[in-house]
């Protein structure tokens, strides 16, 4: 896979997987594990330059922790981080929901 949906999906992963390393991780957690492997994403994978959301972009390297609005959002990659999510808690609707949004 090597479009930036694919590369997005794959950070999506990445930030669970070392959420789930930690143990019982809280959202707080999981959130910030999430929050550092998409600035990972956005700062080292060659495909983020040609990312059609720009200003989603510059907010993951520049912003802070749930400093994206929904303007930054924007278009359909913000369904393909969410779907991951979906998938590992798919027991747990309520904190899909909360993690997802």
């Amino acid at each position: 896979m090597t479009s930036t949906s694919a590369e997005m999906l794959k950070a999506t992963i990445t930030g669970l997987e070392a959420s789930y390393a930690m143990g019982s991780p809280s959202n707080l957690d999981i959130l910030i594990e999430l929050h550092r492997a998409y600035r990972n994403w956005a700062t080292t994978c060659p495909l983020a330059s040609e990312f059609r959301n720009a200003r989603l972009r510059e907010v993951l390297i520049y912003g802070q922790l749930g400093s994206v609005t929904p303007v930054e959002r924007g278009g359909c990659e913000g369904m393909l981080c969410a779907a991951p999510i979906g998938l590992a808690f798919a027991d747990d609707p309520g904190r899909a929901f909360e993690l997802s949004c």
